[in-house]
């Protein structure tokens, strides 16, 4: 038969087996299907039948054949079968495999006799053909047999064959006569779990071989048992286990049901079967299986170990392999108490088995113990015998880390294997070992971090002593032991030595940042040991001890700063300090006398020894050391003796044969030295070798080619030693150039620029290379944009290193000045393309010496190429003041360089009151500006005369002459007022006597006329001339611009005394600011100095940086400026420069205190009086802004949830009061609302929770800790990060309980059924970090709550349940509060009618004509427009044109307050901002919709600039463009401000996280394999290696991942800067603010103390009351509410508050009082006139007239007929309502 036929054939028969499968009952079906079968399988090439997954399913069907009678064609299918099941093992297996599924299917389908009938038939025909293959065999001619191997095969799929004594006698008769060919037969792992049942047979060898093969299984196959295949063999493994708990000469039954064989009675067969399973199986696999038996493994031991058991070495090694795998979880739940633990030890060392076992162990038996034939025993097979008595010791105190007796276990195992068995009677081999697992164990508490000193201090003789052992004296076995008691060793020095760099560092550091808990680790007696070494000739030389020292000085060599010791009690005087030095200098002085005698080490070692890279660090730091001693000793041993090589060729020969390495090495130093700078210590003397190694290292990197030859194969960690280098050299050149000023203090101030010299070096160099630094970094990443090199390496270091780099402008050295000067010039240009401008300060000062304000050495071309470079960095004169309590009237005038006079100008008074939003922004121009901090100024010095000072000057006395006000030198921004604005936050007014404040006016001085002192005759002209100390008039107009946008007006001119007292103080403080900067010398000249030459008329109205450095920079930066040549020079001559200098020295002198009187002042006194007035103002605006809500806070969270009613707990309804439409004060209106708002409130917590359920408890909740907060509890929670997100928001209102369960959230009954413990609490917080988010929560415990407080304790779990938010409650009740401070408190609590006149009817024609308006519609605009102060109401019924008249009136508004009239529409909109307000989003989104559509008027179309607050989710798509954060972000990006800069440092970070990450992955997967490694100590020390470069690898990324988060936190302080600037911007462009009426109270309008004059309110009538109070809080002058009260009333879920008119909108309550004012829009243009003529009679008195034709606009075809007429009334008679879950009712 062909291929084909049979493929159609089988196709058939499946198609057939389907239907029969579906059809059972057919039998006619059933007998063609088996007819069909037959012929199939009985053709010919058809074969394998179980084995081809195609027939497989017809081959198990076939098997019901054997159910029928005999048959010829029955017969001829079973013999083939047989001949199948004979010649093939998979076939075999297959059938035996598929008998149990279709014994399940057959007793589903028959009766159970009828299966049991069947397959006894099977088993019999099964019988019959293992006992004819077996018994083929004869002793002589013994072969496995295709036949046998078959048999085999069935016996391990069907081991219930075994159970007939005739197959059991020739299944060992085989197995027999296979031991003695040595041929065993083998199969796939499919077959492991049934051959393991054979590991408990009766037959020794058949153990033997299954042993093996499942060994071989595990092995070479690396099979284990999945969760699957355990199952068909658990039943045998519980049984073996609970054997082990049954008496010795018994067996379990449980083992007799489950092996249907003879089983062997040897119980240490049982735990080899045991341990074959355990090492097979995963962790998992055995712990859910020592679950299932109930028995505690630690426990079965103990009692194994009790016992005289002979099979020790068995159980041995199953603990063994149990504790590798499941570590901790092999003891269950481990208790303080170690003795158990280690009388388990005990037990094992001392059982006879155990001594007899290690015999051959002992001392003196080496070569003692002989094989059978009489040779001596091989040494690898005793090491080996004992290594299986020993080498459970490992995993065994693995298993107990990080467990309660960790410490303890950890002391007695070393006493075990550092002091039992190193005990004499021990031979070698065993104290090797022993020695070998100690080490172990001290290396992994070394990487665990939890050394055990005083045991290693204990040992540490015998520590020394294995590592100076010579590993070829040892065993080949235990030769790896020496070099882990080195490493090891290695690992304690070095973490020795780090902790005494991480305590000096801590010790010197500021008091404020010592963190007082690092405490040094102290291995004296090591280094007592070591010594020894070093004093050893044999070990001197070795490579371990040089490694060792090296590394260990490398730790240390950037605190070993030369003369320390003398100058050490300037700083500390502690014990640990003098312990480090102490240290520090032993490991120097053993370093330096080791390094002469290696010296004479042979040029071979020397190279070998220098090729370890992990020796470079410490070579690199001895080449920067400041000891010449040192550094000539390490040259010597650097330098090939053949060919002497300068210190810069050495230096270069071994950046160049380790160039990445190197340079990470010198990363390092230069980041322990940044560090060491950040200390108290002075390292002066340790920059000059350092400086020259840099220098060295840039000059080798940027010279021609070397870094794009370099990165030709670099890798990613190669390119990041790059980028950090670039970033490290930056910083430690600004670092340097920012410290030398202290340093000049105390060193001659030659040396000091004699060492920055070369730094400048280094800065040119690293300017110079920066293309080359970019194209490498930029070709390694392969990067296929076109990029600049601004883009792959950064400029924040560099831009920094200008701040330090300006202060040495002044500086006279020629030689540093040709440098600085053209550094300076391209570092900015740099900073120019890439987009960064420098910091203010250091603008400030550059160009005071660019443009020859101060006179410097610089030349002309010098200041004319400063200038030019600084111009790209003008800061913008826009700066941002405090402006919580300024004046409204304040505002700069833009300086004028050479002005004669200031003209003075009184500032205009007004009501105290916050300012609008519309004045606030007019012609303001944001593009970023430096933020400058307002100085706070103190009552010190006061009452000197006022004096206008004449300065003339020499050549111009005759033609002009300056008259400066010394009052007048004002800070720039800083007026009169405010002044005494900061004077009054200092001043204690209860100290000024009474007399004072009435005092008498002074008569103002005359101004003295002061000649200025004539010019030097030899000096150049450029080189003495003054100009006033003022700053380059700005192409910027500058102005001052407060934290919410307030433009301040020119400062009143006029002077008091009080005033002379502020400015003098002000001046002098600027003076010691300015000190602190060169450019000062000018100003106090004139101000000290005044008749010396060449003295400037200072003007100090430019000078506003403050200088961060401290005083103690004065005297250093005086000897630098002295530091001048003693030849003349081309800028002034020696005299002149000795005045110069003189002149600067008297900055830094003392000048005599002055007497400070408080006379008589009249004007004083009337301003402490309106401060007082304006202070008591401020007061009541933040009660209006921020009041306090504890009192709403106390109510909510005091409610017990438990409870249901419809009002409040412990609240009766009598307390409660149906709202009036008047109130007499402010305490009756707060009487009447806030009770009715808490029952609201109370309401919709009952709905809330009456929707929730068991799936919105949010779990796994662990209280941190509680803090109190005057009445409050604020309690810290730990909620996965999966469950905070997109669940809970701040102010949200939680429950916390200890549980819920069904009876929480059963229905609604008065007496709750649940018991439990359960508090409210108010989200104050959320914080993410990696997994968990940490939430604070604002809880309030009354008297009888107080066991609930105390049972919050730390790590207590709880549960949380999401209430309800609290915005709004907390919104409309901080709006309750503040409404008594509210401008319109009087038209709201007792409103009147107004006598305001009606608009002419001309303005009602104008509105009509411009807005395309009715008549109506045009007089509700024209009477809100006219009433400036008050309400004014609309009603508009449907279709009338609300949306419109609101648009029009908007546009209106906006026109008058812009100041023109409607005929003059063409002045752009920026002023007058208009906040409008709805109760829902959609009625917001709606009026902004079309105000950003435009509003057609008769002069074309307006469209006002539009800013929507709001929440992104809640706002229409077509007004997302509008929201404050996307037009925040759109002026960021147009400004460059946005934070792409942010997203390269995400990238970054993520970046490193992921490497971290993959290198804690590759840890832990080291850990796992040392863990599982036992005494494999070959592995164990790749292992350790791997972990070792690991560990640096990860050390390394973090430290770039701390300079990352560092450089991140800058730039997003910048950014929040900025972001606050496009803010600022964005509500000044804005002319309309769409909000909800709760939006309208975000923290966001109320921080930024805006003022809305008039706030409109659409659908006014849906809104309580209190709500409609929110957006009144910004000094509302005009609120226009439109909305119709015969329309939808405002959603209220309370009942009860409904009872009480708590349903009425501030609309309708108003109509009541003043409904004559109400102006209804009259005309509708929605409905047919039948259907308004319905509304309008009866809900509007017949006033609501229709649209033109709207009889015809809104007729439909169908209205002819009668039956379908405009409208019409259907009475349902047969319909009900319903009451819902949460109270809603429903038809």
């Amino acid at each position: 038969m062909s291929s084909e036929i049979i493929n159609d054939s089988l196709r058939e028969l499946l198609s057939l087996l389907e239907q029969r499968r579906e059809n059972s009952a057919d039998s006619e079906l059933e007998s063609r299907f088996f007819n069909d079968t037959l012929m199939y399988l009985m053709s010919d090439g058809v074969d394998h039948w179980f084995c081809n997954k195609d027939i497989l399913p017809i081959a198990r069907e076939s098997l019901w054949l054997f159910s029928l009678p005999e048959h010829e064609h029955i017969n001829e299918f079973k013999n083939k079968l047989d001949k199948q099941l004979k010649a093939c093992t998979y076939c075999a297996q297959a059938y035996h495999l598929s008998k149990e599924p279709e014994r399940k299917r057959y007793e589903l389908m028959f009766t159970k006799d009828a299966v049991k009938d069947f397959f006894g038939s099977l088993e019999k025909f099964d019988l019959k053909r293992v006992n004819a293959s077996l018994t083929l065999t004869t002793p002589s001619t013994f072969q496995l047999t295709d036949p046998i191997l078959c048999a085999i095969c069935e016996i391990i799929f069907s081991p219930g064959l075994l159970g007939h004594n005739t197959i059991d006698q020739l299944f060992c008769q085989v197995f027999e006569r296979i031991q003695q060919t040595g041929f065993f037969p083998t199969f796939n792992t499919d077959s492991a779990p049934y051959i393991y049942r054979l590991s408990l047979y009766h037959l020794r060898v058949v153990r033997f071989w299954t042993r093996k093969l499942l060994e071989k299984f595990v092995t070479e196959d690396k099979y284990t048992f999945s969760d699957e295949t355990f199952l068909q063999i658990e039943d045998v493994v519980l049984s073996i286990i609970q054997q082990f708990t049954t008496e010795e000469d018994q067996f379990n039954e449980t083992v007799l049901k489950v092996c249907p064989f003879q089983v062997t009675g040897d119980l240490g067969e049982f735990w080899k079967a045991f341990r074959i399973i355990v090492g097979a199986s995963s962790a998992q696999v055995l712990e859910h299986c020592l679950s299932e038996s109930n028995v505690s493994m630690p426990q079965l031991i103990r009692i194994q170990l009790e016992s005289s058991a002979e099979w020790l070495g068995e159980i041995l090694k199953t603990m063994t392999t149990m504790l590798l795998k499941l570590q901790g979880r092999f003891w269950g739940e481990v208790h303080n108490d170690s003795t158990p633990y280690y009388d388990i030890v005990k037990q094992i060392c001392e059982h006879h088995v155990f001594q007899s076992a290690m015999k051959i162990a002992r001392e003196g038996n080496t070569g003692k113990i002989l094989q059978r034939d009489g040779t001596p025993y091989p040494e690898d097979k005793l090491m080996a015998k004992i290594k299986s008595m020993l080498e459970w010791i490992y995993p065994y105190w693995s298993s107990l880390r990080q467990t309660p007796v960790e410490n303890d276990i950890t002391h007695k195992i070393l006493d075990t294997t550092f002091g039992y068995f190193q005990m004499s009677t021990w031979g070698v081999m065993s104290r090797a070992y022993c020695a070998e697992l100690g080490l172990q164990i001290v290396d992994q508490c070394l990487a665990d971090d939890s050394i055990p000193i005083d045991k290693i201090e204990e040992y540490a003789s015998k520590m020394v002593g294995f590592a100076t052992t010579v590993p070829e004296k040892l065993p080949a076995l235990v030769r790896n032991m020496p070099i882990v008691a080195r490493s090891v060793i290695a690992e304690l020095m070095e973490r020795d030595t780090v902790g005494i760099n991480t305590a000096f560092h801590e010790i010197y550091r500021d008091a404020a940042l010592r963190n007082d808990s690092v405490k040094l680790s102290q291995h004296t007696a090591i280094w007592k040991q070591l010594r020894h070494c070093f004093n050893n000739e044999e070990e001197l030389n070795s490579a371990w001890v040089f490694n060792l020292l090296l590394k260990c000085y490398g730790n240390i060599a950037a605190i070993d700063i030369p003369n320390f010791i003398s100058t050490r009690p300037l700083y500390d005087n502690s014990e640990e300090g003098a312990l480090i030095l102490k240290r520090v200098n032993e490991l120097h002085s053993i370093l330096l006398g080791l390094l002469k005698r290696w010296m004479t080490l042979s040029w071979d070692i020397k190279k070998e020894r220098i090729a370890d890279p992990q020796l470079l660090k410490p070579f690199v730091q001895l080449l920067c050391s400041p000891y010449p001693d040192l550094r000539a000793n390490v040259k010597y041993f650097l330098n090939d003796q053949s060919t002497q090589k300068s210190d810069a060729e050495l230096f270069v020969l071994l950046f160049k044969e380790h160039t990445f390495t190197t340079l990470d090495a010198f990363n390092e130093v230069l980041r322990e030295f940044v560090d060491l700078t950040k200390t108290k210590v002075d390292v002066f003397r340790m920059v000059p070798c350092l400086m020259e190694c840099l220098l060295h290292l840039v000059q080798t990197l940027t010279k021609g080619d070397y870094l794009e030859k370099s990165a030709d194969g670099a890798k990613k960690d190669e390119e990041d030693a790059v980028k950090t280098f670039w970033d490290v050299c930056w910083k430690t050149v600004s670092i340097v150039l920012s410290t030398a000023l202290k340093w000049a203090e105390s060193y001659k101030p030659k040396d000091v620029v004699d060492t920055i010299i070369p730094v400048l070096d280094i800065a040119i160099g690293m300017m110079n290379g920066r293309r080359a630094f970019g194209e490498f970094v930029q070709k390694v990443t392969s990067s296929q944009d076109e990029q600049l090199e601004e883009e792959v390496i950064r400029y924040d270091s560099m831009n920094s290193a200008v701040d330090s780099l300006s202060n040495w402008v002044y500086v006279t050295r020629n030689e540093l000045i040709a440098r600085l000067v053209p550094l300076t010039v391209g570092i900015l240009k740099v900073l120019k393309s890439a987009k960064m401008k420098i910091s203010v300060e250091a603008y400030d000062r550059l160009m005071t010496a660019a443009t020859g304000v101060n006179a410097s050495r610089l030349s002309p071309e010098n200041k004319e190429s400063l200038f030019m470079a600084l111009s790209a960095h003008e800061p913008t004169n826009v700066i941002l003041m405090d402006g919580s309590d300024d004046d409204e009237n304040m505002s700069w005038e833009p300086i004028t360089v050479g002005s004669l006079t200031k003209k003075s100008e009184k500032a205009s008074s007004s009501k105290p009151r916050q300012i609008t939003l519309n004045e606030s922004f007019q012609n303001v121009n944001l593009n970023g500006s430096p933020v400058r901090k307002p100085n706070k100024s103190k009552i010190s010095s006061y009452f000197n005369k006022n004096q206008e000072v004449v300065v003339l000057d020499g050549d111009d006395l005759a033609s002009e002459t300056i008259v400066i006000k010394e009052e007048d030198d004002v800070k720039p921004g800083i007026s009169e007022e405010d002044n005494f604005d900061d004077f009054d936050m200092d001043m204690d007014f209860s100290q000024i006597p009474d007399e004072w404040l009435e005092g008498r006016e002074k008569q103002p001085e005359q101004p003295r006329i002061i000649k200025a002192p004539e010019r030097d005759a030899n000096a150049t002209s450029k080189a003495t001339t003054n100009a006033p100390r003022v700053y380059v008039q700005s192409k910027q107009p500058t102005f001052a611009v407060t934290t919410n946008g307030r433009r301040l007006r020119p400062p009143s001119m006029g002077f008091s005394k009080l005033k002379s007292l502020r400015q003098e103080f002000k001046a002098e403080r600027r003076l010691v600011a300015t000190a602190k900067s060169p450019s000062a010398a000018g100003v106090v000249r004139n101000r000290f100095n005044q008749g010396s030459k060449g003295g400037d008329s200072g003007s100090d109205s430019g000078s506003e940086s403050e200088s961060d450095s401290d005083d103690g920079d004065n005297a250093g930066l005086l000897g630098l400026i002295s530091d001048m040549d003693s030849s003349e020079s081309r800028y002034g001559s020696v005299a002149t420069n000795g005045k110069e200098s003189s002149s600067v020295k008297a900055l830094f002198e003392s000048k005599p205190k002055r007497t400070i009187k408080i006379i008589e002042t009249p004007q004083a006194s009337k301003m402490i009086q309106e401060r007082r007035m304006k202070a008591n103002e401020m007061e009541k605006r933040r009660h209006k802004f921020t009041p306090n809500l504890d009192k709403l806070y106390k109510q909510i969270l005091s409610w017990d949830i438990t409870k249901h009613g419809d009002c409040p707990p412990d609240v009766q309804i009598s307390s409660y009061r149906s709202i009036p439409n008047r109130f007499d004060t402010y305490d009756a209106y707060f009487g009447y609302f806030e009770p009715l708002l808490m029952n609201e409130c109370w309401s919709q917590v009952e709905r809330a929770r009456e929707t929730l359920t068991e799936a919105d408890v949010l779990d796994r909740c662990t209280l941190n800790s509680r803090c109190h907060i005057n009445d409050f509890v604020d309690v810290s929670f730990s909620v996965p990060l999966s469950l905070v997100t997109n669940n809970l928001q701040t102010d949200d209102l939680v429950c916390i309980a200890n549980h819920f369960g069904p009876d929480f959230f059963a229905a609604d009954t008065q007496d709750s059924r649940w018991k439990g413990k359960a508090f409210l609490g108010k989200i104050m917080t959320i914080t993410q970090t990696k997994n968990m988010g940490d939430i604070t929560i604002r809880t309030y415990f009354t008297a009888d709550k107080i066991t609930l407080l105390n049972s919050l304790a730390p790590k207590t779990p709880w549960r949380m349940l999401r209430i309800m938010t609290l915005t709004t409650i907390l919104r409309e009740y901080a709006a309750l509060q503040g409404f008594q401070y509210y401008d319109l408190a009087n038209d709201i609590l007792s409103p009147k009618l107004s006598d305001v006149p009606k608009p002419s009817q001309a303005m009602v024609d104008e509105y009509c004509t411009n807005y395309k308006v009715n008549q109506s519609q045009a007089e509700a605009i024209a009477s809100a427009i006219t009433k400036k102060k008050g309400f004014s109401l609309i009603q508009g019924p449907p279709g009338t044109g609300k949306t419109k008249t609101i648009l029009s009136l908007i546009v209106s508004l906006l026109d008058s307050n812009r100041g023109h009239t409607i005929k003059n529409p063409t002045q752009p909109y920026g002023s007058g901002k208009i906040l409008v307000c709805a109760p829902s989003n959609a009625a917001v989104d709606e009026i902004a919709k079309r105000l950003k559509d435009g509003v057609m008027t008769g002069h074309g179309l307006k469209q006002p600039s539009i800013v929507r607050i709001g929440v992104s989710d809640s706002v229409n798509a077509s007004v997302k463009d509008l929201l404050l954060d996307r037009l925040i972000e759109h002026e960021m990006d147009a400004s460059g401000d946005n934070d792409e800069k942010n997203g390269k440092f995400s990238a970054r970070r993520s970046h490193l996280h992921n490497e971290i990450r993959d290198i804690q992955i590759g840890l832990d997967d080291v850990e796992r394999d040392i863990a599982q490694a036992g005494s494999d100590m070959a592995q164990m020390a790749v292992l350790r290696e791997k972990r070792k470069s690991l560990l640096q690898k990860r050390n390394k990324n973090k430290m770039m991942l701390k300079d990352i988060y560092e450089d991140q936190r800058d730039h997003s302080h910048q950014l929040e800067v900025s972001r606050l600037r496009a803010r600022q911007k964005v509500f000044a462009n804005a002319d309309v603010v769409c909000a909800t009426l709760s939006g309208s109270g975000h923290d966001m309008l109320t921080s930024m103390c805006v003022s809305f004059d008039t706030v409109i309110v659409d659908e006014a009538a849906q809104s309580i009351e209190i709500s409609s109070l929110i957006p009144l809080k910004y000094d509302t002058q005009r609120c226009i509410l439109v909305g119709d009260p015969n329309q939808l009333p405002p959603t209220v879920i309370s009942v009860v508050a409904s009872k009480f008119n708590y349903q009425q909108s501030l609309f309708m309550r108003l109509e009541n009082s003043i409904g004559d004012e109400v102006n209804l829009l009259r005309v509708q243009y929605r409905m047919h006139p039948e259907i308004s003529k319905f509304p309008s009679q009866i809900f509007y008195k017949s006033k609501l007239s229709d649209g033109p034709d709207m009889a015809s606009v809104t007729s439909a075809i169908w209205h002819h007929r009668p039956e379908f007429p405009p409208y019409s009334f259907f009475n349902v008679l047969d319909g009900h309502e319903k009451v819902g879950r949460g109270k809603s009712i429903f038809n």
